[in-house]
């Protein structure tokens, strides 16, 4: 088969060619830390499926690359990152097809990390799929709303341990459209 590679500079990974199929109990542990890591791996254990279901997964994969850094530690992902990816992912897309890209292409990868012992919990083990007419809630990520955070601390003390207090105890955008400033 065909191998090569696809993606943007920063997120490389490669989208053709399978591994070898096959099992045998020499095999090494999985080692794998990234998601290309993880990737890679989910290409060795998928030969016993259809070949429509790994081509599908490859075009899942290769599209969240887009939007994802597959390089990064598996274990630093978290739910704002996915909510980020979701967002971006929706514009243009039909929910459907947002859901197949986050569930069918990365939930599969983020299930072999919690095999592995690499995370306890898949980051997407809260996100909530993708609906029709779902208004769009971008939600900063960790850094981001540190950062936020300290910004805002520089001009305004007491509003900065309000912000604070949101970020840490996870008020979302939705539940801060009901507080009442008084």
């Amino acid at each position: 088969s065909a191998s090569g590679s696809a993606g943007t500079a920063s997120n490389s990974i490669t989208v053709e060619g399978r591994a070898t199929q096959g099992c045998s109990a020499s095999e090494p542990q999985r080692t794998a830390s990234t998601l290309n890591d993880l990737v890679e791996q989910h290409r060795k254990d998928s030969g016993h499926q259809a070949q429509a279901t790994r081509e599908k997964f490859e075009h899942h994969v290769k599209v969240a690359a887009r939007c994802l850094d597959f390089d990064r530690d598996v274990a630093s992902f978290r739910l704002a990152d996915m909510r980020q990816l979701k967002s971006r992912l929706s514009e243009g897309r039909k929910p459907s097809t947002v859901n197949d890209i986050i569930w069918k292409g990365l939930g599969p990868l983020f299930n072999f990390a919690i095999e592995d012992e690499l995370i306890t919990k898949s980051p997407l083990e809260n996100l909530k799929r993708a609906r029709k007419g779902e208004p769009e809630r971008n939600q900063p990520t960790w850094e981001q709303a540190e950062s936020i955070e300290v910004e805002v601390g520089r001009f305004a003390r007491e509003t900065a341990v309000i912000v604070g207090l949101i970020r840490n105890f996870g008020v979302g955008q939705a539940e801060i459209h009901y507080l009442l400033g008084e």
